[in-house]
């Protein structure tokens, strides 16, 4: 893997990771990457391909942690904002022809 590669490769798992274990501020910020990474799609799309898997499984975990909570308790600005990213990621076929089926599945279920 080549350098500049292996770099983007390790900022996006960076963003995953803060999207599924940071909290609301670290969730946003990710949020907001993945978002601009999406945005320019083409720059990003080899290491995006290769964090695909990561990206949904974060996705889908950030989903359950959100949406299982009571009513009163869902931060709703950023449940708005997470559910527009997410819409983005589904929409995107350079990033769902490439996820598996177990965690494509997951994220739709």
């Amino acid at each position: 893997m080549d350098p500049k590669l292996k770099d983007q490769v390790s900022q996006i798992m960076k963003f995953i990771q803060s999207l599924k274990y940071g909290d609301l501020s670290k969730r946003v910020d990710a949020l907001v990457a993945i978002n601009d990474i999406i945005g320019c799609i083409q720059k990003w799309q080899q290491a995006l391909i290769r964090c695909t898997n990561e990206l949904c499984s974060a996705m889908t975990h950030v989903l359950i942690d959100v949406f299982e909570k009571p009513l009163p308790e869902i931060p709703l600005r950023f449940a708005k904002y997470f559910t527009g990213i997410l819409n983005r990621v589904c929409s995107s076929p350079d990033i769902m022809l490439v996820a598996n089926e177990r965690e494509a599945f997951e994220l739709i279920e």
